[in-house]
């Protein structure tokens, strides 16, 4: 026999049992459409003539193409030689490039055809192009094509291979070409490189840089500092080129990184960084554009003279004015409390003495209440005329006050 309450139970051990698995969805990249390049421009920033730039300085310049040798590793020879092909004689005129072929061409009604009409090697390497419009967190592989030709290219769309080393070749992507004049140089963008990944943060900071007075307004200076931390980092240990894209914004100027060392292109800053391995990069660039405000002193509300006043950033004289004006504000401040004290004591004996000019109509003349009334009446139209005179005394006292407050201000010049 036993004794208590023990858990008991039977389970079926022959009946089939079925867990839910939850459905991961099929990865997919997104797609992308990097813009065409247009090409670096001068500005003021004294950077690299791109107008027409010489092998020798694209050897020397960060991020650009040397030979189309160094671009890829060296491919061994092909089982067979390509195929040769007469190239158009190409004619640059004003404003366009001519191609004109060799031989007659003649297509069949219906029909169409691709002609070869170049056939040019032209100084190419290997970079990355972060663009945060295109993608946020990923750089676009890219080639950085240097057209050292007597002629421009046509624009168009291109598809890029890489030849191997056992002679075969690589498909990388397609890429578009923008109109590509003889000097200048395009970057195509033909894939995302995933094996970099790119943190962007950006903060805003304001300071006052100056600060002057003149005829009762003061006029404040301030830098406003938009500062943008790109951390980048390569899954990879090879030493990889990256430019960043900072985009212009109207009426910035760039302070860092150093101007000189950036290249300019039509809509975007373009900063040039060497990735070392799998090591985390930081860059740091810094944009300001100042502002200018017109104060009229008079109208300055309290709590922004207190703040101006306690600020390191205004220089100790213009704050020294400042603490003065302060200081006379809140004594007129102190005396129109006074003169509203002093005007509501007023209101409240106008009261009581209309309701003791009642009160004695009300009672009999000849009573004790009525002559205790009447002393009362008596001290309160006392009191009323001793507080209109000290209203009158504050009211002009108050309008002296703002007129040396008035020429207080005018007369600061700082």
């Amino acid at each position: 026999m036993l004794s208590g309450n023990p858990v008991t139970f039977r389970q079926s051990l022959f009946e089939s049992y079925y867990v839910a698995r939850p459905n991961v969805p099929v990865e997919v990249a997104g797609r992308v459409l990097p813009k065409p390049d247009m090409g670096s421009i001068e500005g003021e920033l004294g950077a690299r003539d791109a107008a027409t730039p010489s092998p020798a300085r694209l050897q020397k310049a960060p991020g650009m193409a040397r030979s189309a040798a160094e671009a890829a590793p060296a491919a061994a020879p092909p089982a067979s030689a390509p195929a040769q092909i007469e190239a158009a004689q190409a004619t640059e005129s004003v404003t366009q490039t001519v191609f004109t072929l060799p031989y007659k061409v003649s297509v069949a009604a219906g029909q169409s055809l691709m002609l070869p009409i170049l056939d040019r090697e032209l100084p190419a390497q290997r970079i990355d192009l972060y663009q945060s419009s295109t993608d946020q967190h990923h750089p676009l592989a890219a080639i950085a094509l240097a057209n050292d030709g007597e002629t421009g290219l046509p624009p168009g769309v291109l598809t890029l291979y890489e030849q191997a080393t056992t002679g075969g070749a690589t498909y990388l992507g397609d890429a578009r070409l923008a109109a590509f004049p003889p000097g200048e140089k395009r970057m195509l963008s033909h894939a995302v490189d995933a094996k970099v990944t790119v943190d962007r943060s950006s903060e805003e900071q304001h300071a006052i840089v100056k600060a002057a007075i003149a005829q009762g307004v003061m006029r404040l200076t301030r830098l406003v500092r938009q500062i943008t931390t790109y951390r980048v980092k390569a899954a990879s240990d090879e030493e990889r080129n990256l430019l960043i894209e900072q985009p212009r914004l109207a009426g910035w100027s760039l302070t860092t990184p150093n101007p000189t060392h950036v290249e300019l292109s039509a809509d975007a800053y373009r900063i040039p960084v060497t990735l070392a391995g799998n090591k985390q990069s930081i860059i740091t660039v810094t944009m300001e554009r100042p502002l200018e405000e017109t104060i009229r002193l008079l109208d300055l509300a309290d709590d922004r003279l207190g703040v101006l006043v306690a600020s390191n950033e205004i220089e100790s004289s213009v704050k020294k004015a400042l603490g003065e004006l302060a200081s006379r504000r809140q004594a007129l401040a102190r005396r129109n409390t006074e003169l509203d004290k002093l005007k509501e004591q007023r209101r409240q004996l106008v009261e009581d003495e209309k309701r003791l000019r009642d009160n004695l109509a009300a009672v009999g003349r000849d009573t004790a209440l009525h002559k205790q009334t009447l002393d009362k009446l008596g001290e309160t139209e006392a009191s009323i005329t001793t507080l209109s005179t000290a209203i009158g005394n504050t009211s002009a006292e108050i309008e002296t006050a703002k007129e040396q407050l008035q020429a207080f201000v005018s007369a600061l010049t700082l």
